[in-house]
């Protein structure tokens, strides 16, 4: 999942959390609470996902950003999953459309290479992203939805995401904390699944972070994502990191390389 710095958006936002009302504090703390239950319960649900056929398309990817693009800016966000069976580039636009509305298009699973045969031939996903955004100071609750079609050999298929993320800033530590749970139609993830989302991202020294990212099933959108990331001049970020699937067949390790741009 390609994801921003999400201490920067935020930083004026957490600069006034000490004087937020007790009712932002009272819902903060009933969202995190909400988040919890979702990660504790949601695991165990997806292992009761009803089973559908695949689409052949049993790889890893990338999954939306889930910052908050300021109204009236756009982003960009380019990252590719790189190893000795296929190379995938995941491309993203979204526009900060305003009142915490943001609105995009991606061009995902998309095979530089493949020695997978004709399932993993060049077919990229062209999906339409959509997201609300709900600020409480230094936290935020985030939903979203990303759908559209899947190109295979013998047709298009519709592919449909959703989610509902809590999102944490802890400023003293410069710590930013993800909890929720996802939604992915069986065109997707290989099975109708349902299962939970964590990320969490740290400071490492000076300017470099990094990011763990954690989706649950055992499906084609469930791994683990570490990468470190690095901002270069004129609102670029650069990373590099590896994708460890959950699902036997999407190979062990996936080298990943990113790059991001804010306007």
């Amino acid at each position: 999942m390609a994801i921003f710095l999400k201490h920067s958006p935020g930083a004026g936002a957490a600069g006034t959390s000490a004087n937020a009302p007790s009712g932002h504090k009272l819902l903060r703390t009933k969202l995190v609470a909400l988040a919890v239950l979702a990660w504790s319960v949601l695991p165990a649900l997806s292992t009761s996902a009803e089973k559908q056929q695949r689409t052949g398309k049993a790889r890893v990817r990338n999954l939306p950003d889930i910052e908050a693009t300021p109204s009236g800016q756009t982003a960009f966000d380019q990252e590719f999953n790189l190893d000795s069976a296929a190379g995938i580039s995941n491309t993203s636009f979204d526009y900060g459309a305003g009142a915490g509305w943001n609105i995009g298009i991606s061009l995902l699973n998309a095979q530089l290479y493949s020695g997978l045969g004709t399932a993993s031939a060049f077919q990229p996903d062209l999906l339409i992203n959509l997201e609300k955004h709900w600020l409480f100071g230094d936290s935020q609750l985030i939903a979203g939805n990303q759908s559209g079609a899947g190109i295979l050999p013998q047709a298009a298929v519709f592919m449909h995401y959703a989610y509902l993320d809590a999102q944490q800033h802890l400023d003293a530590w410069d710590i930013d904390i993800d909890i929720g749970s996802y939604y992915a139609n069986a065109a997707l993830a290989g099975q109708r699944s349902v299962g939970a989302h964590v990320n969490l991202e740290i400071p490492v020294a000076d300017n470099l972070r990094l990011n763990a990212d954690y989706l649950t099933g055992h499906n084609s959108v469930g791994a683990a994502t570490f990468k470190l990331i690095y901002p270069l001049p004129q609102h670029w970020q650069i990373a590099a990191g590896v994708q460890i699937p959950n699902l036997p067949g999407n190979g062990e390790y996936i080298a990943l390389c990113g790059f991001y741009w804010r306007q």
